[in-house]
């Protein structure tokens, strides 16, 4: 799960512009990601990892931290290290 959350921290990283982002960033409550740019994440996700991410997955909590959106990946693909 480290190497997950590590590739998801250099895409969140790399999709908002920002390398002051950290792992413990609360990425949308402190407004380094907007919505819009959460779509570009959520495209860059399923693409990076081959997964698919459902509509009702697309919530605030999923997507606020860079532990919360590697979780999601990790059970999309089975709980495997990717």
């Amino acid at each position: 799960m480290i190497e997950i959350r590590k590739q998801v921290l250099d895409l969140v990283r790399s999709v908002s512009g920002n390398e002051n982002i950290i792992e413990d960033s609360l990425l949308l409550d402190e407004g380094w990601i907007d919505s819009l740019t959460t779509i570009t994440l959520l495209t860059e996700v399923e693409e990076k990892f081959s997964i698919v991410i459902e509509a009702d997955e697309l919530s605030h909590e999923n997507f606020n931290t860079i532990e919360n959106i590697s979780k999601l990946i990790s059970s999309k693909n089975g709980n495997k290290t990717i």
